[in-house]
């Protein structure tokens, strides 16, 4: 192998590397910050009175996909220091899935009922109906974080070692040979 393509595939892999490890720390990042929203601090945010506006099933399906994806639409308003916001976030961490359990999100907050909203006091844009996380819904969040960055220290180490053969390789090529 030459040493120009030793060189430039130590390049292209100190750059997929660098990518690599940056992925895998806003993963974790992203997953820190949502449990810790989710878990730690909506619950203790304020409340506001506030009023469904719409609420019921949405069905999606994926194409080629034979299942659907039922999830439950909550459209609520709600006001802090005069001014309205509009919120759509039930949970930060849902704890179920089907037809079923979004039937019963549903019904638990009907068009024009009053409810009572958590709004963050840094951003009173930011808000959800059921503060907190149930156990199930951080260990499936956790579960879906942890395969991502696992596959990506595990492509991460790959292209290590492999950055580390291409530099044994430009070091012995390059060197004068023993005699």
């Amino acid at each position: 192998m030459k040493v120009d393509d030793l060189a430039s595939r130590m390049k292209i892999g100190r750059t997929a590397i660098i990518i690599s490890l940056s992925f895998c720390a806003l993963l974790a990042f992203h997953y820190y910050q949502t449990v810790a929203v989710a878990f730690f601090y909506s619950p203790v945010w304020p409340k506001a009175r506030g009023n469904v506006i719409k609420s019921y099933v949405r069905i999606a399906s994926s194409t080629g996909s034979a299942h659907n994806n039922v999830m439950p639409e909550v459209v609520y308003v709600y006001s802090v220091d005069g001014v309205n916001y509009e919120g759509n976030k039930i949970f930060f961490l849902e704890d179920g899935r089907g037809s079923a359990w979004s039937k019963k999100k549903v019904e638990k907050y009907k068009v024009e009922q009053q409810i009572e909203v958590f709004y963050n006091p840094q951003d009173p844009s930011i808000s959800v109906l059921e503060p907190g996380g149930s156990v199930k819904g951080i260990f499936l969040s956790g579960v879906f974080h942890f395969i991502l960055i696992s596959a990506l220290l595990v492509l991460a180490s790959a292209l290590i070692w492999d950055y580390r053969k291409a530099n044994r390789m430009r070091i012995m090529s390059t060197s004068p040979p023993i005699v």
